[in-house]
């Protein structure tokens, strides 16, 4: 799941529950899993908080979130403590005694490994009377060993359910392990259900960054990913050809991480033209975005990015790679363009865009019509609850519309609904 880091910290209160001492006899708890503080805003968390968010309203369940404490983690030792194997297995360690303490029926694991020893450590001690779900986020990228196929093949074989948000995903699996096809299910996402960005908040930022009514496209990419950086540099090579059939044009890279001072300093020639502008951290990276004319998202690695729906929601043309779970949200010329690694071809295609805004706008408006009527918080709330086994609470307002986004019958790939491995409904 891709999502910026330079979005602003998440209200920390925000979908959040502690673990309480007061439990409400008779409903089924449900804990969540996280590597990571609930205020830092990636795409995980991001997904997270929405998925709880709209559970919690819909559902008769108590839903928790359990995360390390921010003191495991600071600004400058954030990357450190990712690849720690000691820091991971810390928070590993905090995430049993939390779960030992609340006993939920249900747990949810998002991508992290030794979290999901966490959570199937803690369906041993319960002699199996809990059902772990884990998520897998990511793309793999190269096949495992056959020591590492065989560890997380017992570790996903052990879940009761295995997660992926893209269909592609799910096949690429098999690069790391062998994995009972019943078990795996294909849950797609939906973008962060927040305010659109307003016209002075978008002027503001133009005003800051010295543009006019220049052509600008927008990709957000976070620099922690070497493959996804490579992404990037692909579209700034591709952007060289661009401007040179349309020198007025712009380009805005948002995000920073680990990679960001390396790519700025081997793309020098690029930003000292003014060309390419390299923002940095944006509180709001929904306002650079809203601001494009077209956003992009060149990438050699990726299942689903959050982003691509998030520049959907806002009506824009969007050009992508043709990799992982892209073209299944993406039908190249209805409801956007894909593209592949070739600079002159990603040329080619924003050229197009841009020189023909009228087609752009009607791909933008293809685009977001799209994710309304098939990526929403409700359809992925319902097909979880699913694999949670809980029920819908019959008192809360939004019952019907849950329900019907969750039993919404898919017939073709672009479509988002809860799968097995042959393509039968859930």
């Amino acid at each position: 799941m891709e999502q910026t880091d330079s979005a602003a910290p998440a209200d920390p209160e925000v979908g959040r529950r502690r673990l309480r001492l007061r439990r409400t006899a008779g409903r089924p708890r449900v804990a969540t899993l996280l590597a990571s503080p609930l205020v830092e805003n990636g795409g995980i968390n991001a997904f997270v908080r929405n998925l709880n968010t709209t559970l919690e309203a819909n559902y008769d369940a108590e839903f928790y979130l359990i995360d390390p404490p921010m003191a495991l983690f600071t600004l400058h030792n954030l990357k450190v403590a990712r690849n720690s194997w000691m820091m991971q297995a810390a928070i590993a360690f905090l995430a049993l005694g939390a779960l030992l303490r609340f006993r939920p029926h249900v747990v949810q694991n998002h991508e992290n490994v030794p979290l999901l020893v966490s959570a199937l450590a803690y369906k041993l001690i319960r002699f199996g009377d809990v059902r772990v779900v884990h998520t897998v986020h990511v793309d793999p990228v190269g096949r495992r060993t056959g020591c590492k196929r065989a560890l997380l093949g017992h570790l996903f074989g052990a879940c009761d359910v295995v997660t992926t948000v893209s269909c592609d995903t799910r096949v690429r699996l098999d690069i790391l392990a062998t994995i009972d096809p019943s078990k795996i299910k294909v849950i797609y996402g939906a973008p962060p259900d927040e305010p659109c960005p307003t016209a002075v908040a978008i002027a503001a930022f133009a005003e800051s960054l010295g543009l006019t009514n220049e052509p600008l496209v927008c990709q957000i990419t976070r620099f922690f990913f070497p493959r996804k950086v490579a992404g990037a540099g692909s579209l700034v090579e591709a952007f060289r050809l661009v401007r040179q059939r349309i020198p007025r044009a712009r380009l805005l890279l948002v995000g920073t991480g680990p990679l960001w001072q390396e790519f700025a300093e081997n793309h020098k020639a690029d930003i000292m033209s003014g060309g390419v502008i390299l923002t940095g951290h944006v509180p709001d990276p929904l306002v650079p975005m809203a601001l494009a004319n077209v956003y992009c998202h060149v990438t050699f690695q990726d299942a689903l990015p959050v982003v691509i729906l998030e520049a959907m929601r806002l009506g824009k043309a969007v050009l992508a790679s043709r990799v992982g779970g892209i073209p299944e949200v993406i039908e190249d010329g209805i409801t956007g363009r894909l593209t592949t690694s070739s600079p002159q071809e990603i040329a080619e295609i924003l050229c197009a865009l841009l020189e023909h805004p009228a087609e752009a706008a009607i791909l933008g408006a293809s685009a977001q019509r799209h994710l309304q009527e098939h990526f929403s918080w409700a359809r992925c709330a319902g097909q979880y609850a699913a694999a949670y086994r809980i029920w819908p609470n019959p008192a809360l307002p939004g019952l019907g519309a849950c329900l019907a986004e969750a039993s919404f019958d898919c017939s073709t790939r672009t479509i988002p609904a809860m799968t097995d491995t042959a393509g039968s409904k859930v």
